[in-house]
């Protein structure tokens, strides 16, 4: 019976970072739930080969938990005034922006007027009063060391004493330099859809236009996702392909500028995830191995649930690592198949491409709507029936919004009237698109189906059912070289 089972799904037994994940998982939630441990058996099943490597990954993920030091009393929740430093990159939102503030013995989530934007690495004094985070978001902090809030939005005063410095504040002054640019170039509802796909500031984005994204499936796109750092991570290293410099240097600078556009972006849980996942997956070239996406998963997991071992229980984590892992397991052989077809039925050369490509977006919306259907259904009790035709027609519009604000900002640095030009022709057109896409699909009156939070014993059954489902999945795989060569 082993045999067989290894045999069936050696796609996943057969790889040992990912068979071993769920060791490091149980062994996080351990302290916390103590039954979990009885989901050692069938992780042990799975990755019998290697217990060793799962013992002490178990091991290590105990002692990540369990030995957490206790957060330190709560202040009073009155008027006060403390001295601290802006450790995160402020997130815009149209009445306020908010940042994590580190006075010391504790972070406070610090609540700003939007006027004068903060930066990353500001010393500051703030007259404010402290309450406790709300209810709705307030687990969510805690996983972070943060169970307070500090505003001074309607009374109060921030006073910055010294301004920060590094590449945290030079990631600062580009996002408000682009925003300012944006709004003086574009209707607000435009620059702010803008913001939020390239520079991760959806809050910024309207009320309207978030809920009909929500409604047609289409709402991670706005965020600075995992889709972001990968498309750009694609069109980095098809340009430097074309330098005249060595495969080396072309990785080594395009892993240098994701990790400048991740921390640009003040370094989002998805946008580090995706660029610890890409760094992997390149680096594995620069010592001439052949890139494994299952396996670059499985040690992306591990990294960075042992850096935030809190983001577990996250619906964004959650949601990142089930999509990759179904879109490697049945996005390759679901294009063969469709390429096949195509390749049979149409003579044209031109036509085949456009098809192809038009075909991989879609299939990849609908793996990617099926396999994190059971998880969206647990966090939110929503399923969108349009995703997968709302998906396609707004992805292909994300690229030219990339394309149109690093022209406007580039361009805009020699004359303002320039990047005034790239921002209208190119970014304001593709952020009206995607505006009357999503309003379209998504306020259609069955776009998507509202439902009560699913529990979590059937999101399980359905995960282990769609491991169930895949099959391995075995093809040549290319050089670095071949995959950007010319065709």
């Amino acid at each position: 019976m082993w045999v067989d089972f290894d045999r069936r799904y050696r796609h996943i037994t057969g790889r040992p970072l990912l068979a071993t994940v769920s060791f490091l998982i149980v062994g996080l939630v351990a302290p916390m739930f103590p039954l979990a441990i009885l989901l050692l058996a069938p992780a042990a099943f799975i990755a019998r080969r290697w217990l060793l490597l799962g013992a002490a990954l178990f091991a290590i993920g105990f002692l990540r938990t369990a030995f957490t030091s206790d957060p330190p009393p709560p202040l009073p929740t009155v008027e006060q005034t403390v001295v601290g430093r802006i450790v995160s990159t402020p997130n815009l939102a149209q009445k306020y922006q908010r940042a994590i503030l580190d006075i010391g013995d504790r972070n406070l989530l610090l609540y700003e007027r939007p006027q004068r934007l903060l930066m990353a690495g500001d010393w500051v004094r703030v007259k404010g009063k402290v309450a406790n985070i709300g209810e709705r978001s307030a687990v969510y902090w805690a996983r972070r060391g943060i169970h307070q809030r500090m505003s001074v939005v309607w009374d109060g005063g921030l006073e910055v004493l010294a301004p920060g410095a590094g590449p945290a504040n030079w990631g600062s002054v580009w996002r408000t330099d682009m925003w300012s640019r944006l709004k003086r170039n574009l209707p607000e509802r435009h620059a702010a859809m803008a913001m939020g796909i390239v520079a991760g500031q959806q809050d910024l984005v309207d009320r309207e236009v978030a809920e009909n994204m929500r409604r047609s499936g289409t709402l991670h796109l706005l965020a600075t996702s995992g889709f972001n750092v990968l498309l750009l991570a694609g069109v980095l290293m098809f340009l430097l392909s074309h330098l005249p410099i060595s495969r080396g240097l072309q990785i080594g600078a395009a892993l240098a500028l994701l990790l400048a556009y991740a921390d640009a972006v003040g370094g989002r849980p998805p946008v580090m995830r995706a660029t610890i996942m890409a760094v992997i997956y390149l680096g594995a070239f620069l010592f001439h191995r052949s890139p494994d996406v299952l396996s670059t998963l499985g040690l992306t997991a591990i990294v960075y649930l042992l850096l935030e071992p809190g983001s577990l229980f996250d619906a964004g984590f959650q949601l990142s690592f089930v999509t990759v892992l179904g879109l490697a397991l049945f996005v390759p052989p679901a294009f063969e198949r469709t390429r096949h077809a195509i390749d049979k039925s149409v003579p044209s050369p031109g036509w085949r491409f456009v098809l192809q490509a038009v075909a991989a977006v879609f299939i990849t919306s609908l793996v990617a709507q099926i396999v994190s259907a059971p998880l969206t259904a647990a966090h939110f009790g929503s399923l969108s029936l349009v995703a997968p035709v709302a998906n396609v027609l707004t992805a292909l519009a994300v690229p030219m919004i990339y394309l149109g604000t690093a022209l406007g900002q580039l361009a805009d640095s020699i004359s303002q009237d320039v990047g005034r030009g790239f921002d209208v022709l190119i970014s304001g057109p593709f952020a009206g698109w995607i505006d009357w896409v999503n309003g379209f699909l998504g306020g259609l009156p069955w776009a998507a189906v509202e439902t009560r939070p699913a529990s979590w014993v059937v999101s399980c059954v359905a995960y282990l059912v769609i491991l169930a489902l895949s099959r391995p999945y075995r093809r040549d795989v290319t050089s670095l070289d071949d995959m950007l060569a010319p065709a």
